[in-house]
């Protein structure tokens, strides 16, 4: 499949998934630009391409909320006019496979994961920010560190 053909199937539903973790549709744009401008930099060898496309703009998201300094883009006041996306879309670190592999999770459990994990957000201030209770915020960390460990 060549690039422009993977830019309209995909371009669509990678803009709603970007949007809904950014809560900013113009951000989300710029993301998924970004994602389809470095696949075209660099060429990569790929057997699943939705996946890697998912995966790519899901940690471009993050990134980008991670430089901001926080973890949903309408807590941001200020939203700078364009973005770097700081990781390479084909990266082998451990670090990106960890989050390949929370990727994986339901959406929920993922979101608590990478907040609490990754992001160093504490579990009640996650449970305060979504409108959930504290146990089911537990009960998501710990289900996603299990799941993570039978991934190993």
């Amino acid at each position: 499949m060549n690039l422009e053909q993977l830019y309209s199937s995909y371009k669509n539903d990678l803009l709603s998934f970007a949007n809904h973790i950014t809560n900013d549709r113009q951000l989300a744009e710029e993301i998924v630009d970004d994602v389809f401008i470095s696949i075209w930099k660099k060429n990569p060898k790929v057997e699943n391409y939705k996946a890697y496309l998912y995966r790519a703009v899901k940690l471009c998201c993050y990134s980008y909320l991670r430089s901001a300094g926080r973890k949903r883009v309408k807590y941001i006041e200020d939203i700078p006019a364009s973005i770097e996306c700081e990781y390479t879309v084909y990266d082998e670190t451990p670090a990106f496979n960890i989050l390949c592999k929370v990727c994986t999770l339901t959406p929920g459990v993922a979101r608590d994961i990478y907040l609490h994990y990754i992001a160093g957000v504490p579990a009640p201030i996650i449970a305060q920010r979504t409108n959930r209770g504290r146990q089911s915020v537990q009960n998501n960390l710990y289900r996603g560190t299990q799941l993570l460990k039978q991934q190993k």
